[in-house]
């Protein structure tokens, strides 16, 4: 059965590891507190997991090669983006 998980990330620690399954998809990217950005993941919990690495860039950052969007959140006066890093770097 599948659950939706949420997850958080700051601009001021832009890297998240997180142990998922491969087909695990992100459903939505937000902003609810200042600071910080929450994306809401969906997932079968009893998959194989492994190690998935999302990172935030704000506008006008270079954006690794190897960094793939997967969506945007308004935190007021910023917009931050969020990548997941391709898990073969």
């Amino acid at each position: 059965m599948k659950t939706i998980y949420k997850y958080s990330i700051s601009p001021d620690n832009p890297r998240l590891e997180v142990e998922l399954p491969d087909m695990a998809t992100v459903v939505f990217v937000n902003s609810q507190l200042t600071g910080w950005v929450n994306f809401w993941i969906e997932f079968t919990p009893d998959e194989k997991m492994h190690t998935r690495t999302f990172v935030l860039h704000g506008t006008g950052h270079t954006i690794p090669v190897d960094n793939h969007y997967v969506g945007s959140a308004l935190d007021p006066p910023f917009v931050w983006h969020l990548y997941e890093v391709d898990a073969d770097h």
